[in-house]
């Protein structure tokens, strides 16, 4: 007679050492497998580790697989739980699949695991073995490291069964390679990160959909500032639900009494709304979009700030209201202090509080504030304090508890982006992007992405496109260097602190398309135009309409070109300077009225605007 499915497996974890605050449990439900486990990080915290995918496929094998998971898992931190957890099931349901789909063998027990299958598991992580793998699956590619990672996890694992019940059942040809890829540990795998292109797309959407976010928050909260009208939130009738602002009362009625945890429930307590909530008036997710941020446009803000913040992705996906306060050294700027989960740092950013640009962060955090209030009182306590918290696709109140330990962010980040049309990105690229798109010094970036140890900015934040970018920085100040002594200081008059795009021209003010490639007469292709004064009618000049400073600069010009006619040869003055004088009229036509009112301030008033 059998044993009742799952009897041996809690025997064979009786030889777990009996200090342990709390002993694993197996527990099988029908045809689901579940592993409970205690996490060191969360003092007597569990996890519970599901199998049940593998458990309807391969019976056997799921056991003894969730016995060795009990095995190597139990006691370490929840983050490396998950990730054993991950690379196990990865084994069961993706491996195993796939050599059944391609060579007709089914792996069923562990009796029937060999060293040719654990050769075969090893080539498939390099990528070097072709197997059919279902449909839904993404196709990855796995840096050495990380296929060391894999095949020591199920190499643990076995050799962690060969100590209980089940070394009987191994497969005595079982064995494993035991440096699955020599030299690995010398790679230096740095994060990639995005493109500029990339970036700015972005951005943009980021920025396009934080717009379209408030504007229907906005109505919402206009439409619920009047007195709310006299409704009957039973009524069956369709017609009762017609308006927005009814339907958006009926909603809030609903999360009240939480009628979102099942259809049926909405439907039975409000079936008129319920009708005219399905398409009849309006959609579900258009009413929340009025009341609550969404799991969708939330993505939106999450990865704005972060591209200024920078900090560790769970530490930005967990932050509080408390982390957020004044600076301690003046009320104008606004402190941001996240502590990082790992190596000991306090990640800190000070923002300007009166910022009145409309993606500041001082502005972003204003909205998520203002606009949170009638999510805050619905979503668990744990999340009650987070700056992110939205309504999912079903209507529940949620927060982020981090990256890692769910997927929650990882699926609106993908569904995020595959609408807009951007590539697929993830959160932590903004950080190796922001050190490739400024090319500081290491020092400095180490700073800016709040690291301990400039060994961890050296070893996964310094690509060599990174690189590039800072030699391409460092040739640009020295062209813009020797222009300035072979012209005798006579093109470089405008101080410190300008922009790249502000040092291309050679003429204070104005802008350069191609600096190294003027179209001037006696100018060299390969170094930077020093033809100071003739922009205004070069074909690659350009100009910030809306800097003050520069709006200043043409008219300082334009003064020195005035007292020039007065002392000039007429006959240069008509061929060369003229010219040069009325397209600069031309040019200041196109300054905006602030730009030029600003711009008639005295110049270090300018300079400091």
């Amino acid at each position: 007679m059998k044993r009742p499915v799952g009897v041996h497996l809690l025997n064979a974890i009786n030889g777990l050492d009996d200090g342990d605050a709390q002993r694993p449990a197996i527990r099988v439900e029908h045809d689901a497998l579940f592993v409970k486990i205690a996490v060191s990080d969360d003092g007597l915290g569990t996890y519970e580790g599901d199998f049940s995918t593998c458990f309807r496929k391969r019976p056997a094998l799921a056991r003894a697989l969730a016995v060795g998971f009990a095995g190597i898992a139990h006691g370490n931190q929840r983050k490396s739980v998950i990730k054993i957890e991950q690379r196990i099931k990865k084994f069961c349901d993706r491996f195993l699949d796939g050599i059944e789909l391609s060579f007709s063998k089914s792996i069923t027990s562990v009796s029937e695991v060999d060293r040719k299958l654990t050769d075969q598991y090893l080539e498939w992580l390099e990528g070097k073995l072709k197997i059919a793998v279902n449909t839904s699956a993404t196709v990855e590619t796995l840096s050495e490291t990380t296929v060391v990672q894999h095949y020591n996890t199920i190499k643990n694992l076995f050799e962690y069964l060969g100590t209980t019940e089940f070394k009987d059942d191994l497969n005595p040809r079982l064995s494993f390679v035991h440096n699955p890829v020599p030299g690995a540990h010398h790679s230096i795998e740095h994060r990639k990160p995005l493109s500029e292109q990339a970036f700015r797309l972005l951005r943009d959407a980021c920025q396009t959909e934080i717009k379209n976010a408030v504007q229907m928050l906005e109505l919402g909260r206009s439409l619920l500032s009047k007195s709310p009208p006299e409704i009957d939130y039973g009524s069956p009738s369709v017609t009762d639900f017609s308006s927005l602002r009814v339907c958006l009362y009926a909603y809030m009625h609903a999360d009240r009494n939480n009628l979102w945890t099942s259809g049926s429930h909405l439907k039975k307590a409000m079936p008129g709304f319920w009708r005219a909530s399905s398409g009849y008036h309006y959609e579900r997710n258009f009413l929340r979009q009025h009341l609550h941020f969404t799991s969708f446009n939330i993505v939106a803000f999450v990865t704005l700030m972060q591209m200024d913040f920078l900090f560790d992705v769970d530490s930005h996906l967990g932050i509080s209201w408390d982390e957020i306060g004044d600076s301690p050294f003046t009320d104008q700027r606004m402190r941001i202090a996240a502590p990082k989960g790992r190596g000991d740092v306090l990640q800190v950013k000070t923002v300007r509080k009166l910022d009145k640009y409309y993606f500041s962060i001082p502005n972003l955090l204003h909205f998520l504030n203002k606009y949170s209030d009638l999510t805050r009182p619905l979503v668990d306590v744990e999340f009650g304090n987070k700056v992110f918290i939205f309504v999912d696709s079903h209507g529940r109140a949620k927060g982020y508890p981090s990256q890692s330990d769910s997927g929650i962010f990882q699926r609106n980040l993908t569904a995020f982006a595959k609408y807009k049309g951007l590539e697929h990105f993830t959160l932590s690229q903004l950080r190796p992007t922001a050190r490739t798109l400024v090319g500081s010094k290491i020092g400095v970036v180490k700073k800016l992405l709040h690291h301990r140890k400039i060994e961890t900015t050296e070893t996964s934040y310094d690509p060599p496109s990174a690189r590039q970018t800072t030699h391409e920085s460092i040739s640009f100040e020295l062209a813009v260097r020797e222009r300035n002594i072979t012209s005798q200081n006579k093109v470089e008059t405008r101080g410190r602190g300008l922009s790249r795009i502000e040092k291309t021209a050679a003429t204070p003010g104005f802008n350069c398309l191609d600096p190294l490639r003027s179209p001037i007469l006696g100018q060299v292709e390969g170094k930077m135009c020093s033809a100071y004064g003739i922009c205004p009618n070069c074909p690659l000049a350009t100009i910030d309409r809306t800097s003050s400073r520069a709006a200043y600069r043409l008219q300082q010009l334009h003064e020195r070109l005035r007292e020039l006619q007065l002392s000039s040869n007429e006959q240069r003055w008509a061929k060369l300077w003229h010219p040069q004088l009325v397209a600069l009229r031309e040019w200041m036509t196109h300054f905006s009225e602030k730009a030029l009112r600003d711009g008639k301030r005295p110049v270090r008033a300018v300079l400091r605007g």
